[in-house]
């Protein structure tokens, strides 16, 4: 039997939705929508995400939430693509296919619900740690084999140099670099640093300092009054046309129709991004996903066969222990 040694590593935050914050990064993260109604962004694909509703989004793809309704309130966990690996789940080649608002039934839902409750609000230790093995096991039923999608893990040396571009690219990428200039950074050929950035981010060269780019963008669109012309002239494009085609495939509109969306009360949540939430909020919250904790108590029909064969075989054990300890 194989030996592995149990790790449990995660990110969780519960926070107020905004306006756009792009980002991309290598971790699986899975949303819960607590209330309100958000817009999220997936590779330029729109999911209008509903109360309840949850959603996988795979490892180094771009992606943004947008607030359609005020006090939307999302809970967000983060797990390495490893953790998987170390705790005896194998995804070497794939993704992961979870959409509430595609596949609207599922009996899987609820108990990943509980574990993400459990989690957040359970007091007892073990229960927390039961809870998150739960949510890798859980989480790993809905991951498909796909060839031709998934990155290789890096070599120290190579994550060395990784680490080494993509801190450079953040602090110059409204500058013209080619790849060329890149790969000197890191005495690598052009050739090699290609193939390395793909294998490990997902992503081109070209597509990643096009993602830094936008980043930026939706930040001065949000909270800067310049014109568009201007900002994307500071954020390194030089053609406002290649930059709008950008912004389209990337969020599914235009800066402008992006702009005319904002609010005052996004512009509030967007400033407060990642910030405590409010009294009222964390209460409501707390009050939302407090009501998935005991998910073994009810009758719900999002119950999967397998939870009610461990609680029936559970019963039978107790009531056969409890006969035994009557005839001593």
């Amino acid at each position: 039997m194989p030996e592995y040694q149990a790790t449990v590593t995660y990110d969780e935050l519960i926070y107020e939705v905004g306006s756009y914050h792009y980002n991309w990064h290598p971790d699986i993260e899975l949303l819960w929508l607590l209330n309100g109604e958000v817009e999220a962004n997936v590779e330029g694909e729109v999911i209008a995400l509903s109360p309840n509703d949850l959603l996988v989004i795979n490892p180094n793809h771009g992606h943004a939430t947008f607030a359609k309704a005020a006090n939307s309130m999302m809970l967000r966990i983060h797990i390495r693509p490893d953790a998987l690996n170390i705790n005896g789940l194998d995804n070497a080649s794939g993704k992961f296919q979870l959409n509430t608002v595609s596949e609207h039934v599922n009996q899987l839902y609820e108990p990943i619900r509980s574990a993400l409750a459990n989690l957040t609000y359970n007091d007892n230790q073990i229960s927390q740690t039961a809870a998150y093995f739960d949510l890798l096991n859980l989480l790993n039923k809905f991951y498909i084999t796909d060839e031709s999608y998934g990155t290789t893990l890096a070599t120290p040396r190579h994550q060395k140099a990784i680490s080494k571009l993509t801190e450079y690219l953040e602090q110059h990428f409204s500058e013209d670099i080619s790849l060329s200039m890149l790969a000197k950074q890191v005495n690598y050929s052009s050739t090699y640093l290609s193939k390395l950035l793909k294998s490990q981010l997902g992503i081109t060269y070209s597509e990643y300092v096009m993602r830094c780019r936008l980043q930026q963008a939706i930040r001065e669109l949000t909270r800067s009054t310049d014109n568009i012309s201007s900002i994307a002239y500071q954020v390194g494009f030089h053609d406002l046309k290649v930059f709008n085609q950008s912004f389209r495939k990337h969020f599914g509109m235009t800066p402008t129709d992006y702009r005319k969306q904002l609010t005052p009360s996004l512009v509030k949540s967007d400033n407060q991004f990642k910030q405590a939430l409010s009294s009222d909020n964390e209460q409501l919250s707390e009050k939302i996903i407090k009501r998935h904790l005991q998910v073994e108590n009810n009758n719900s029909p999002c119950r999967t066969c397998e939870f009610r064969e461990y609680q029936q075989k559970y019963t039978a054990l107790m009531n056969d222990l409890q006969g035994v300890v009557k005839h001593n």
